[in-house]
């Protein structure tokens, strides 16, 4: 069974692993560290930004953004 919970910046590499072995994310990912490490800081600052990781057996198999914005539409 997968469990969920808020991701923290130790996760960092095994989200980069999902996201570089997506199809699109194969082309599209870099390997420098540096700038994931500054947009999940300023995700975390923004607030409205939650990055949840998926794991099974202690491993990291699946991530996903939730986002909030302002809008006026109900």
């Amino acid at each position: 069974m997968v469990q969920f919970r808020e991701a923290t910046a130790e996760d960092l590499d095994a989200i980069l692993d999902l996201m570089r072995d997506d199809i699109l994310g194969s082309g599209r990912e870099g390997a420098d560290r540096t700038r994931y490490d500054a947009a999940f800081a300023a995700m975390q600052d923004e607030g409205g930004n939650t990055l949840i990781v998926g794991e099974r057996d202690g491993r990291v198999v699946a991530t996903y953004q939730l986002t909030f914005i302002t809008g006026l539409s109900l």
